[in-house]
């Protein structure tokens, strides 16, 4: 209050009021509605997807059968194809050596009999041109 006219109960209420602002400011926490659980759980899979999508790192989510449920940028540029659909149009044995696409198999069958499997383990793809890279995959 700026006037030197106010009331001793006007003053009390706006000390009262700055005492509540200076706490406020102090925890860090500044009142803000809150959101509603629909509307949280949205924010956080947006997060969660922006988070996967512009990862430098490759990241494949699979099925038990091994089909790819999701693929972000970094790992379809590692293997040269530019969209999930493309990637999802070429067979498992044509994206991985004889030999890794063997190891890919037999990890898949022992996942399915709960046996457990080394993490990292190595890897040889062979890209949409052709051409070989070696990754390490956990």
């Amino acid at each position: 209050m700026t006037e030197k006219s106010g009331t001793q109960s006007e003053l009390l209420k706006e000390i009262a009021s700055l005492k509540a602002r200076v706490r406020e400011l102090e925890s860090g926490i500044p009142e803000r509605p809150q959101e509603t659980v629909p509307e949280a759980l949205r924010r956080s899979e947006e997060n969660f997807r922006r988070c996967l999508d512009e990862s430098p790192l490759g990241v494949r989510i699979v099925s038990e059968e091994g089909n790819t449920l999701y693929a972000n940028p970094a790992a379809l540029t590692m293997f040269g194809y530019q969209d999930a659909r493309e990637w999802q149009a070429i067979p498992s044995e044509d994206r991985y050596t004889k030999q890794s696409h063997a190891e890919f198999i037999d990890r898949r069958e022992k996942r399915r009999r709960g046996e457990d499997q080394p993490s990292p383990y190595e890897i040889e793809i062979v890209r949409k041109d052709g051409t070989r890279r070696h990754l390490r995959v956990w």
